[in-house]
């Protein structure tokens, strides 16, 4: 083994580069969350930007200055947006926004491009019809295109059966 040995002392502060993850839970909760949250070290990439366009489809306010985002909150409201909400190939949004758009009132859609539109998302779908959820999907096969007849999520129980993403749970907890 050989053994490196520094030339001189390094003092110096590393920014390590956000989470794709984490900024996409941060903006949910900020979205939910009443009044004015300003989000640091943000991975701004093109999953998040789909997520940001479909908060802000959804009524709730953000910006972007100097790497932070800055969201006004909608205290819980969900505006429905009267259009589809296009997703690219963001299975994290997928995830997290059926389970949001089922607070709102109204029809709600969520696509995406053909690779999303592949992906399951049946569990999620399962457990929020449990909770008084209407859904629907293209032959009731549980892929996207999502329809979410909107109109709150009731209390309950759920259990997830063998899932293969936590983030069907952090949706629920989430939302």
């Amino acid at each position: 083994m050989t053994e490196i040995k520094p030339l001189t002392r390094l003092d110096a502060i590393i920014k390590l580069p956000g989470s794709k993850s984490y900024t996409q839970r941060a903006l949910i909760i900020a979205a939910l969350a009443q009044g004015e949250s300003c989000l640091s070290n943000v991975l701004l990439a093109e999953d998040t930007g789909y997520m940001m366009e479909a908060l802000r489809l959804l009524g709730t306010g953000i910006s972007e200055a100097h790497g932070d985002v800055v969201v006004q909150g909608t205290g819980g409201r969900i505006a429905n947006p009267g259009q589809p909400i296009f997703l690219g190939n963001n299975g994290t949004a997928l995830r997290f926004l059926t389970s949001l758009v089922s607070l709102g009132n109204g029809r709600f859609i969520i696509t995406g491009e053909k690779r999303l539109c592949e992906r399951p998302v049946k569990p999620l779908l399962d457990v929020l019809e449990t909770l008084g959820v209407t859904i629907h999907t293209e032959e009731g096969k549980g892929f996207p295109p999502v329809a979410i007849d909107a109109h709150g999520i009731g209390a309950g129980s759920v259990t997830f059966d063998n899932v293969a993403s936590s983030q069907y749970v952090s949706s629920l907890l989430i939302s």
